[in-house]
């Protein structure tokens, strides 16, 4: 049986009567690294402030970790909306001390655990005004961390910071997610990064969630396509099916179409150039899922 983290049912705001948040539905996993999309004003931080506790829903229900003790299960949960919540003037130590008082947490040493576990050790004593954004948004994350939450929302957290910035705080995402088993929830509008990181997906158009879907579904979805015009067509079709399996292909006359194993596409063609099989043309149709994800922002569900 599949163990849910969140899940919302028609969950809706209203702001003088008009809704921000239509009637949404969301089933996170324990386990995902869920991205919430949608373009800016879509509904993205509505939703989060009310999974929160931050806004109150007009109508519908959730349940946190199974159950609709919303206090005990925020209790479970650690969030980081719009800007980073740090005092400038302290260090990042003293902000994180701040917060391990505040949260009652007796154990001292859980302090520079957290810093290490954000990359933030060697700068525990610096101001936090100093920091750049990027070192601010691993600050504001290890501040989340410090009652050892089993789930992290997290607010546009890439959004403003530089290459490097965005790889830090992905890297962390997945260090989390992969050696902590946190539950994540993302909201973002920079597809191209949650792409690396999230293995499901709720895409959010003008307060409605209009799909929610995994990464398999999605490939499952766009199926994805390779052609080759080559040489020796039979020659090729032996290395297609031999090497790799793949049985689901169209021929005609030097072109080759395959349906599956698209993901080994640069291993297919090393393979067939080494059996000595020539490739005058070979091209990927229907792999871009920053594209289908994009339609959807924009479109709604077909």
């Amino acid at each position: 049986m599949t163990e849910y983290v969140l899940e919302t049912k028609d969950l809706t705001k209203k702001y003088s009567k008009k809704a921000v948040v239509d009637s949404v539905n969301i089933k996170i996993r324990k386990g995902d690294i869920y991205g919430l999309i949608g373009k800016n004003g879509a509904g993205k931080t509505t939703t989060i402030r009310m999974i929160s506790g931050l806004a109150s829903p007009t109508s519908g229900e959730m349940t946190l970790f199974g159950s609709d003790n919303l206090a005990d299960g925020r209790s479970k949960t650690g969030t980081i909306i719009e800007n980073p919540a740090i005092y400038p003037y302290m260090s990042a130590r003293q902000n994180v001390e701040v917060q391990r008082i505040l949260k009652g947490i007796s154990d001292k040493e859980i302090t520079d655990q957290i810093l290490d576990i954000v990359g933030l050790s060697g700068v525990g004593n610096k101001k936090a005004k100093k920091f750049s954004l990027g070192m601010k948004q691993r600050l504001a994350i290890a501040i989340a961390l410090v009652d050892n939450p089993q789930f992290l929302i997290l607010d546009e957290p890439i959004n403003g910071l530089d290459p490097s910035g965005i790889r830090d705080v992905r890297n962390l995402i997945l260090k989390l997610s992969q050696e902590a088993g946190i539950t994540v929830l993302i909201s973002s509008h920079i597809l191209g990064e949650l792409m690396k990181i999230a293995n499901c997906y709720g895409i959010i158009k003008d307060g409605k969630l209009v799909k929610q879907i995994t990464t398999e579904e999605m490939r499952e979805a766009i199926k994805p396509q390779a052609e080759f015009i080559v040489n020796h067509p039979d020659k090729a079709k032996a290395v297609f099916k031999e090497l790799f399996g793949i049985t689901d292909m169209e021929v005609q006359g030097n072109w080759i179409r395959i349906n599956e194993a698209v993901d080994k596409y640069e291993e297919i063609k090393k393979c067939l150039e080494e059996n000595d099989i020539i490739i005058t043309s070979m091209t990927k149709i229907n792999d871009d899922y920053e594209e289908y994800l994009i339609k959807l922002m924009e479109e709604g569900e077909e």
